[in-house]
């Protein structure tokens, strides 16, 4: 009840501008991250069990790392230019 009567908006609401590179981006990093922990966990089993493939479950778990922080990193660069032109 008090939040009713203490709460209010100050700027109208403006129509939101969703980027698709930002949500590619967002969206191939996730994916990639997920997957890099799968692949880790599969490293992880195959060093423990003494399997052979371990060496090709960890590359493959660094290299979809690697593209998930890629990915992150395109994604702040495309915020970090667009927020410098807010404030120039």
């Amino acid at each position: 009840m008090c939040g009713l009567k203490t709460i209010h908006q100050v700027t109208p609401t403006e129509e939101a501008h969703i980027n698709p590179l930002h949500v590619l981006c967002l969206a191939v990093g996730f994916v990639c991250f997920v997957f890099a922990l799968d692949r880790g966990g599969s490293a992880v089993t195959a060093v423990s069990n003494g399997d052979t493939s371990a060496t090709t479950q960890c590359v493959i778990a660094v290299v979809l790392l690697l593209i998930a922080m890629a990915a992150l990193l395109v994604f702040a660069g495309c915020r970090i230019v667009r927020s410098r032109r807010w404030f120039v």
